[in-house]
């Protein structure tokens, strides 16, 4: 079956080329709904979310603006909607708008869609890859990120389902300011590293080059939260061979990343001699995160997951 597709092209650069091999796109048009890959065949549309989640530290779960807008925009027609970083606490009332609309939440995988990624990381990984293996260690953990609060709209007056900024995001009407949840888990994590006894390195406001030569110096990376769990880090430095630790959360992927990236809790007691633990054995965290986004992160391995799912989806109706 053909479909006709509405994306930014820059979004999907590392699926599209698979996906379009499979003779499953008819045409291709530009971007129609916010941060949303749209799919449509006669039968069936499908959408991947590829926007960024939601950090739990918010302790609110996301909202519902971007499958409102599907469910508006598929009419009654059965529908996908591909979810990266899926959390089943934090995607629940997604998945309930879905389910009440003839559609269905599927947990998928993510890519790092950012220019830098694209034009410095990815072509140059094996160069870098090599490079960071015998670059000297001279910190035990590092970090560039801005330690200060993150915030998120709170929801609409009007429908509790939907932040206020989403009546502008996804045309549902006039916004009205209701003001914005926060959270400063960077700020605490980062003075916990600070007055740790580990030998630390925050960097921030650094060109982007200029970050990753510094990480190459650091045994272990924080991926602190902003307003996702996670970020691009967990991809940039992965694959070029870094420990990269991530704060502990329950979104995953498909294929799931939970044994093989470290995952620490800094709420809870004890967690610094996990960090300890971490990076003494940073080498063979390394080596499992490298195994795991050369086996299942590749465009090859996403698009043919895609791919198998929406095959599985046309074969019921």
């Amino acid at each position: 079956m053909k479909f006709d597709c509405y994306l930014d092209q820059r979004r999907f650069w590392f699926i599209l080329p698979v996906i379009a091999k499979s003779g499953m796109i008819d045409r291709v048009f530009p971007e129609k709904i916010r941060k949303t890959g749209c799919f449509y065949s006669e039968k069936l549309n499908i959408y991947i979310d590829t926007s960024d989640g939601i950090a739990s530290d918010f302790g609110v779960p996301e909202y519902c603006d971007r499958i409102l807008k599907v469910v508006e925009d598929s009419k009654g027609k059965p529908f996908l909607f591909f979810k990266p970083w899926y959390s089943p606490t934090l995607c629940a009332p997604i998945e309930k708008v879905a389910k009440e609309n003839n559609g269905k939440v599927i947990p998928f995988m993510y890519w790092a869609d950012w220019d830098h990624f694209i034009h410095g990381i990815w072509p140059n990984r094996k160069e870098l890859f090599e490079k960071n293996k015998s670059t000297e260690k001279t910190f035990d953990v590092g970090a560039c990120i801005r330690a200060e609060k993150r915030i998120i709209p709170k929801p609409s007056k009007f429908d509790s389902r939907i932040s206020w900024k989403g009546y502008s995001w996804f045309g549902f009407g006039p916004e009205e300011d209701t003001g914005y949840y926060e959270h400063s888990a960077r700020v605490k994590i980062d003075h916990l590293l600070k007055n740790s006894g580990l030998s630390y390195d925050h960097i921030s406001g650094v060109n982007f080059n200029e970050y990753i030569e510094r990480s190459m110096s650091w045994k272990a990376l924080i991926d602190m939260p902003g307003i996702a769990c996670v970020s691009h880090r967990m991809f940039e430095n992965g694959w070029i061979g870094q420990c990269v630790v991530l704060c502990k959360n329950d979104v995953d992927f498909p294929y799931s990343w939970k044994e093989y990236y470290p995952e620490i809790d800094f709420n809870e007691d004890g967690s610094l001699e996990k960090l300890y633990s971490v990076i003494e054995n940073h080498e063979e965290w390394s080596s499992k995160i490298t195994h795991y986004l050369e086996t299942y992160c590749t465009p090859l391995k996403i698009g043919n997951y895609f791919l198998t799912k929406v095959n599985e989806e046309l074969e019921k109706l």
